[in-house]
């Protein structure tokens, strides 16, 4: 709200799929609740939305495979350097 009493757009954007295991993963069921929340807010506020886990999944309700090589493994959180090009790519088309 207070960005818009501003007069600027915020941009909101999904969380990324976690893979491998690590110590502070995310359950998937948590992954995809708080992502819909996301999309919720964005759609009842007309915010753009960047939707990261459908661009590293195939789509809001597909699953991660691991062997797409965008996120390191077998940290399984942050991504590769081609899994932030794919992220710049997603943010791109919003603009």
């Amino acid at each position: 709200d207070s960005v818009f009493q501003q007069g600027g757009m915020p941009l909101l954007g999904t969380i990324t799929p976690t893979c491998c295991n690590h110590q502070n993963m995310l359950p998937e069921s948590a992954v995809r609740f708080y992502n819909d929340q996301l999309r919720m807010i964005a759609a009842n506020d007309a915010i753009p939305l960047i939707d990261f886990y459908a661009a590293f999944a195939g789509g809001p309700e597909a699953y991660y495979d691991s062997t797409l090589g965008l996120i390191h493994v077998p940290g399984g959180l942050h991504p590769t350097p081609a899994g932030y090009d794919l992220m710049a790519a997603t943010a791109q088309k919003i603009f």
